[in-house]
């Protein structure tokens, strides 16, 4: 346990920090913190995703796809920057049950100092990237891109800080806020005919906002303080659990990679857009329950009882909400694809029938992360990903040899092998065999199915009768209305609780 220092005592919302170990968590409290932050997460993600839309929508009118294309060359670069811009000493600072003056200014001076090295080096490859991509105007964004790792490193303790307390609320005006000034500047500089250069300042501008209002609104500041101890008592946690990362980033890429090497450009656009559909649901319900799932996990580590009912809670709404949409999606593919995306898209029907059940096991796996998290075991997360990534890596040379299907197929069938191997480590640490995930997600796994087959079902007399545009539209309604019926029925309890979730009722 770390000692603590003058100032404001742990515990002081003053200093941000929570409370001395040894008191007891207050349950109820933690479960109405806990249910407002994930309300907030919810509204902080729904305002951003309507205002990128908005500012997508009118950017596009304006620039050209050269312009995105460069900004994507960019991004392969930053991206892979991003993965070491804190080393995971933000969610060592969430996980710890206390934390001491000494050890925030130190983690704040250490990632100020990280963030100043990834912001050197991103301008030192700005050069080759260039040369690499055949176009000189990349290191003049890179250049430009560079600052904001300065402006990220310097604030990613008073972000870690708010996420620890689940003050949501006030992260929620942070994101918002910031989103909504950068697309300010976005529009502004590109009718003003700065075309491309209007990208890299909607993310310089929202990085700027979004470091100025997280040390407004967090009233801890640093000290003149640092101490190689207090950082060597998180280094383990913090280096594994970016090794974590990097590890899971590269599996994110390694399909998109064979697939264009192997099969070329054609078909690495169908499997784009197939994965773009099935991980919207992954990044906007799972990724954003676990961000307010960790941070309240952590503030009962020590409490078996309140930890596995928190998270299976968690689990049981990330089901009621991702399963409907994986069963749904399978159930009127072809419709769907060609009225939203049209027929030329056809190739990506038969992709989605396989990926839609690999989106159903990830929503509810990629949860897993935040027991290893919560309970300290970042070493065994990290252990138990790279042997994970390493079978899903050979899993996609194998199936390549039978084209996108067969990629599609292996990837299905890994994810199912790999599922209950890293569900028995992290249940260990809660003393639960791996059974116990079938609780929370038995009554939206049968609601699903069983609206899916009904509308499966209606799908030839409906599109017959009413065409694919008017059909796809009148079953995504019918789907909605028998999964809502069906839980009624069925599966009540879950459906009340995420009711009063939604509605603010505790």
């Amino acid at each position: 346990m770390l000692t603590q220092v003058s100032g404001p005592a742990v515990g002081s919302s003053e200093a941000g920090l929570s409370r001395p170990e040894g008191r007891a968590v207050n349950k109820s409290s933690l479960r109405r913190k806990t249910i407002r932050a994930t309300r907030w997460s919810l509204v902080s993600q729904w305002v951003r995703q309507i205002l990128t839309l908005l500012v997508t929508a009118l950017l596009a009118r304006i620039l050209v796809p050269e312009d995105y294309g460069l900004i994507g060359m960019a991004l392969v670069v930053t991206n892979l920057a991003n993965l070491f811009r804190d080393l995971g000493t933000s969610s060592a600072v969430i996980q710890r049950e206390e934390v001491s003056e000494t050890l925030l200014s130190t983690l704040l001076w250490t990632n100020l100092a990280v963030g100043c090295s990834l912001a050197g080096l991103v301008a030192l490859v700005a050069v080759p990237a260039a040369y690499y991509f055949r176009d000189p105007r990349l290191t003049w964004i890179l250049w430009a891109l560079a600052p904001s790792f300065i402006l990220a490193g310097g604030s990613t303790v008073q972000q870690a800080l708010l996420q620890r307390d689940l003050r949501f609320a006030r992260l929620a005006r942070v994101e918002i806020l910031s989103c909504a000034f950068g697309a300010s500047v976005a529009c502004a500089a590109a009718l003003s005919g700065l075309s491309l250069w209007s990208l890299v300042a909607q993310t310089l501008s929202y990085n700027a906002v979004s470091a100025v209002l997280l040390w407004r609104l967090n009233g801890w500041r640093p000290r003149a303080q640092f101490s190689f101890l207090e950082l060597k008592s998180v280094w383990n946690y913090s280096l594994n659990l970016t090794g974590f990362s990097t590890v899971n980033y590269l599996i994110r890429n390694a399909d998109s990679l064979l697939i264009g090497r192997m099969l070329g450009s054609q078909s690495l656009g169908f499997y784009s857009m197939a994965s773009k559909i099935i991980l919207y649901p992954l990044q906007t319900i799972s990724g954003m329950v676990g961000r307010t799932l960790f941070p309240a996990l952590a503030r009962a580590q020590n409490d078996e009882a309140t930890f596995r009912r928190g998270y299976f809670g968690a689990v049981g709404f990330i089901a009621m909400v991702t399963f409907p949409l994986m069963a749904g999606l399978m159930a009127i593919a072809k419709p769907a694809v060609t009225t939203f995306l049209s027929p030329k898209w056809s190739p990506v029907v038969p992709l989605l029938l396989i990926l839609c059940p690999l989106g159903l096991i990830q929503s509810v796996l990629t949860t897993s992360g935040v027991i290893f998290q919560a309970k300290g075991r970042t070493d065994l997360m990290f252990r138990i990903g790279a042997c994970s990534s390493a079978a899903t890596v050979v899993a996609f040379v194998v199936g390549l040899h039978w084209g996108l299907l067969g990629l599609c197929g292996a990837y299905l069938l890994i994810e199912l092998l790999n599922t209950p191997f890293t569900l028995c480590f992290a249940f260990r640490q809660l003393s639960l065999p791996v059974r116990a995930i079938f609780a929370p997600i038995k009554g939206p796994l049968i609601c699903s199915a069983i609206m899916a087959l009904l509308v499966h079902w209606s799908l030839t007399p409906v599109v017959g009768f009413c065409g694919p545009r008017a059909g796809a539209g009148l079953l995504i309604l019918e789907g909605a209305v028998l999964y809502l019926a069906s839980n009624w029925v069925l599966n009540r309890d879950q459906a009340r609780e995420l009711r009063n979730l939604l509605v603010g009722r505790l």
